[in-house]
């Protein structure tokens, strides 16, 4: 009995700790691009970027492209909440709500890892997409982490400046 114990124990721990996913492990660009038809034929791709600013926060910019040239811009400072980054922050969406944009680890139909994006109440989508454009669901596979080689640029830029001025960094 003490043998059964110890190992729901050792499995507990051990799911405890890749739960436990830390900035720094979300941290990369992640691409993917998609065929399009319309307006014409042609190759869009959605970015998502997050850099860690601190041991639990993280810069998130989410550039998503859609057909008919609609689109989505998110960018800000988002809070390791468990195993979610969470974006909770002045940007007024639907009827002046704030928005809340949030990062979840999760799986494609395959069973492979993906980040997947969840906009509560479609606040953020009222605040930052064109007509047809959402967060909500979008996600991007985990394989498709890349380190980000122009991170001084990205640095330098007024998004990223302005994003870390809300979060009060710096």
């Amino acid at each position: 009995m003490k043998r059964l114990v110890l190992f729901v124990i050792a499995i507990l721990a051990a799911e405890s700790a890749m739960a436990a996913v830390g900035v720094a492990e979300w941290s990369g660009v992640y691409k993917q691009r998609f065929n399009v038809t319309e307006p014409e034929p042609g190759v869009l791709e959605d970015v998502l970027e997050i850099v860690p600013v601190g041991p639990d926060r993280a810069y998130v910019r989410a550039d998503l492209t859609f057909s008919a040239g609609n689109s989505c811009k998110f960018y800000g400072v988002a809070t390791l909440e468990g195993d979610r980054l969470s974006y909770r922050g002045p940007v007024k969406g639907y009827q002046g709500e704030r928005c809340t944009l949030t990062l979840e680890r999760g799986r494609d139909a395959r069973g492979n890892p993906t980040i997947v994006l969840r906009d509560e109440g479609a606040r953020c989508e009222a605040a930052t997409c064109s007509k047809r454009g959402s967060y909500d669901t979008q996600s991007f596979p985990v394989s498709a982490r890349r380190t980000i080689r122009y991170l001084p640029r990205l640095k330098a830029s007024s998004e990223f400046a302005r994003a870390l001025k809300e979060a009060g960094i710096k």
